[in-house]
């Protein structure tokens, strides 16, 4: 649409035509595989897309999903001797809801986040688990005023 309504620079356009020339040719080519990836799903050529045998899209991690791979992150430190277990896993309700709209590998890092706020260790993995609370509620409101700039 952009390069249509000239606003986008024919070196640009050049471009995509060549690409989308080449994917053309590949098909006669059996075996082979073509993946691509975006963050920015709006700005891929329509052209491009049309081509696709599949489009997938993955979304965030579900409230499952991040319970369990919060639960694993915490597994580990555990295992490291980083947490302390108390017998019983952790209420990770707080953390879960609190970390609706996060990447897996956001997810993941509001561990290493957690640790530095406070270094002292071990940590009880409850007092763990709610500090991964703030952690992200904090990480949410900070995308969410990035995003806002």
């Amino acid at each position: 649409a952009a390069a249509t309504s000239g606003s986008e620079p024919s070196d640009a356009i050049r471009v995509v035509n060549a690409v989308l020339t080449q994917l053309d040719m590949l098909r006669s080519l059996p075996n082979v595989l073509t993946l691509t990836t975006s963050n920015i799903t709006r700005a891929v050529d329509p052209a491009f897309v049309d081509r696709a045998d599949l489009v997938m899209t993955l979304t965030y991690p579900d409230p499952d999903a991040r319970r369990a791979l919060l639960l694993t992150c915490i597994q580990e430190l555990v295992r490291t001797g980083i947490v302390t277990p108390t017998g019983s896993v952790p209420d990770l309700s707080k953390v879960v809801a609190a970390s609706q709209g996060l990447s897996g590998r956001l997810l993941r890092k509001l561990c290493f986040i957690a640790l530095c706020s406070q270094p002292s260790i071990p940590w009880d993995v409850q007092q763990f688990a709610d500090t991964l609370a703030e952690v992200a509620t904090e990480q949410v409101r900070e995308r969410a005023g990035a995003t806002h700039l």
